[in-house]
């Protein structure tokens, strides 16, 4: 038996059909995606002054897939009937 083009086409379409899922999987297992909670507590408060603007809050982050640290947290409160928007960094 001969083999043709086609023949190579269709036994490298079925090697790569055959490889996606497993490749899929490994990745999967390996790079696994990051979920991060925030789990608030009481109330947040915003103070103003002449030095800028600062935010006093009570919550806790929980990480599930891998240990996390976090380097530098930003907060974007926008005033919900006028649509102004203050970043705290």
């Amino acid at each position: 038996m001969q083999w043709g083009i086609s023949d190579f086409i269709s036994l490298a379409a079925i090697v790569i059909s055959i490889m996606v899922p497993i490749a899929q999987l490994i990745y999967k297992s390996i790079f696994k995606r990051l979920k991060i909670d925030l789990y608030m507590f009481g109330s947040t408060y915003l103070f103003f002054d002449s030095y800028g603007s600062y935010m006093q809050t009570s919550f806790a982050i929980h990480s599930e897939n891998c240990d996390v640290i976090i380097e530098n947290i930003e907060l974007k409160c926008t005033k919900i009937g006028q649509g102004k928007t203050l970043d705290l960094k």
